[in-house]
């Protein structure tokens, strides 16, 4: 009887068990879109937070900067797609963009106008509120700002998407940017700023956006005196001489013979060289040209890179193309 009884307990027991295993339903997995871009004023927007704002108060799995080049890369739920983006340009200064499905996103003045404009509201207000908007209406509030650009006088690249078109720093896109900036300063009898001009945007009035003014180099007036180096010579700069690439593309190449570098058809004359400034790792020199300045470095290892953040067309830490042979 008593065996029976254990018997019978132990059966309970093992359908329990089986009941149990039957309940527990499997977690759902996430699937997440890649999400990528350039945030720029013309200048890159460098080493900032970029922040997303999807359905149901989602953002990005995990924490997105940019770099020095601007660009920024994150995932978001794709479920929880679109998404509103926010970058901080400056003190004074929030820009946004839209991610209507994975792929490139662009944050740039453009794209925060173009959201004034379908939104009605202040990109930050929008931001903070966010609700998607619907795509009639986006793509719209895009044509209009694009053909108001235009028609300002702003060259934008053919077949240009403002949100989503991919671009890099000091390409031609870019310097629209650069343009962008440099007229709404010259208008600040008209626009008195930035702010100013979302504020007319957002009330449907694209027409405020400034014409047009020619960016102007700023003048050089740095020496090798004022950067207490030493003076050098053209003939230094020989083994410098040759093609520097970035990712595979010439973009720039340096002739210590004619005293010219180049950089995307852009030509400059070098002014003077200074250095040598050897270091540990290798020997830089500085060089100063009517349109900039240009780091140029070897290590000791024999590898050669060059650097410009003023000088247009230049790309940072730039490599000379691959088979490249040192002058001796």
């Amino acid at each position: 009887m008593s065996a029976c009884i254990a018997a019978s307990v132990l059966l309970t027991a093992c359908h329990d068990d089986d009941d149990q295993h039957s309940n527990t339903s499997p977690t759902p997995t996430t699937t997440y879109s890649n999400l990528a871009g350039t945030a720029a004023v013309g200048a890159a927007i460098k080493n900032a937070s970029v922040t997303a704002s999807c359905k149901d108060g989602t953002g990005f799995k995990n924490e997105v900067k940019t770099n020095e080049q601007g660009e920024w890369s994150g995932q978001v739920d794709s479920t929880k797609l679109p998404c509103a983006l926010e970058v901080k340009a400056s003190d004074t200064q929030t820009l946004h963009g839209y991610a209507a499905k994975a792929g490139n996103v662009n944050i740039t003045p453009f794209t925060d106008l173009a959201l004034a404009l379908a939104s009605s509201q202040t990109p930050s207000d929008w931001f903070k509120t966010y609700q998607p908007i619907l795509e009639t209406t986006l793509k719209t509030a895009v044509d209009n700002l694009t053909k108001q650009l235009r028609a300002d006088g702003y060259v934008l690249p053919e077949n240009f998407d403002l949100l989503t078109t991919k671009f890099a720093i000091d390409d031609a896109f870019d310097k629209a940017l650069d343009a962008f900036a440099a007229s709404l300063a010259a208008n600040q009898a008209t626009i008195k700023d930035y702010a100013a001009l979302i504020e007319k945007v957002k009330a449907g009035d694209v027409a405020a956006v400034p014409d047009f003014v020619p960016v102007t180099p700023a003048p050089v007036t740095e020496t090798c005196a004022s950067k207490k180096l030493p003076v050098g010579k053209l003939s230094d700069l020989t083994s410098y001489s040759g093609d520097y690439s970035d990712k595979g593309t010439v973009v720039l190449n340096l002739d210590a013979a004619t005293g010219k570098v180049i950089a995307k058809g852009t030509t400059a004359t070098i002014a003077e060289v200074c250095g040598a400034n050897v270091q540990q790792n290798g020997t830089n020199y500085y060089v100063i040209t009517d349109k900039g300045y240009v780091t140029l470095f070897k290590e000791n290892a024999g590898k050669y890179s060059a650097e410009s953040a003023d000088f247009t067309g230049f790309y940072p830490n730039s490599r000379k193309t691959s088979g490249f042979s040192p002058r001796i």
